[in-house]
């Protein structure tokens, strides 16, 4: 039997390290792995004695290099600096789509609001109608109220030659007198009539003019609003996060306007996405 030349113990012939030396193996100084060295077997009955290693001399230590420290504050700053820019592309993206947001949303008030100017086009077309009834009506109780005059001025010169001529009894001068009494009160009524629908046709005026003003308002705003949204279908698609790799238009059937991002047309081919074959087909 031999001994291990490391630890001293028994190990077979032919043999230099034990299994637990030849499993552990040390590291010499400078960095490198010391692997046994493959002898030949000697002859078996033939004795080594164990070889007495010298003492290995402590490790130096390394000086600091300054350098490395410079590449790794450089790497430090760089990476800082790339976090930073990626921060701020986020923020501009999310900026961007909460711009795009505030489209789509203008646009829904947009067709809310034309649907309002629809509505009251309807209601001043009514009113206009509704005038020109009662302009109607008025008209026609002037022509009453001009012939209950003539009526009242004949009647008046008839009681007139009823009372300059003597022999006229008292009851036709009576029946005469309770008729024109009678045709003065339709006539102090068909007068409260007449202005009470002159102030009705002056108030439908006011109306019919405050509104005509408010129906150029929407217009105006209805044009303004409407190339906002021409823009925003000429230039602005969405992406649907369904995996068809397809952007639609807003008003799209196949938006389904759940997850989605909103990008510029040549930017979302540029990412690899196609055109929906049903809004822009």
């Amino acid at each position: 039997m031999t001994t291990c030349i490391k630890c001293g113990r028994e190990i077979p012939d032919g043999e230099l390290f034990c299994r637990e030396c030849a499993l552990n193996p040390e590291f010499s100084p400078d960095g490198e792995l010391e692997l046994p060295v493959q002898r030949r077997p000697l002859p078996p009955g033939q004795l080594r004695a164990p070889v007495k290693l010298p003492p290995r001399p402590a490790p130096k230590k390394a000086a600091p290099a300054p350098q490395v420290a410079v590449k790794r504050r450089s790497s430090k700053k760089l990476v800082a600096a790339l976090v930073i820019v990626c921060l701020i592309a986020a923020a501009s993206l999310g900026l961007f789509g909460y711009q795009l947001f505030t489209l789509a949303r203008q646009k829904n008030a947009l067709r809310t609001r034309e649907a309002n100017l629809t509505e009251r086009e309807q209601e001043l077309t009514a009113m206009q109608d509704e005038v020109a009834l009662l302009t109607s009506e008025l008209d026609a109780a002037n022509d009453q109220l001009s012939q209950q005059k003539d009526q009242i001025e004949t009647l008046q010169a008839t009681i007139n030659k009823a009372e300059s001529t003597v022999n006229q009894t008292q009851y036709d001068m009576t029946t005469q007198k309770t008729e024109l009494e009678k045709l003065q009160k339709d006539n102090e009524a068909l007068q409260t009539n007449i202005d009470s629908l002159t102030e009705q046709n002056d108030q439908l005026s006011g109306s019919v003019n405050a509104l005509t003003d408010e129906n150029k308002q929407l217009s105006a705003l209805n044009v303004a609003y409407s190339e906002k949204a021409k823009f925003l279908d000429t230039y602005v698609v969405f992406v649907e996060n369904d995996g068809t790799h397809l952007y639609h238009k807003y008003d799209c059937s196949h938006f389904a306007r759940k997850s989605f991002w909103a990008y510029s047309r040549k930017l979302a081919e540029k990412y690899g996405f196609t055109a929906c074959p049903y809004c822009f087909g």
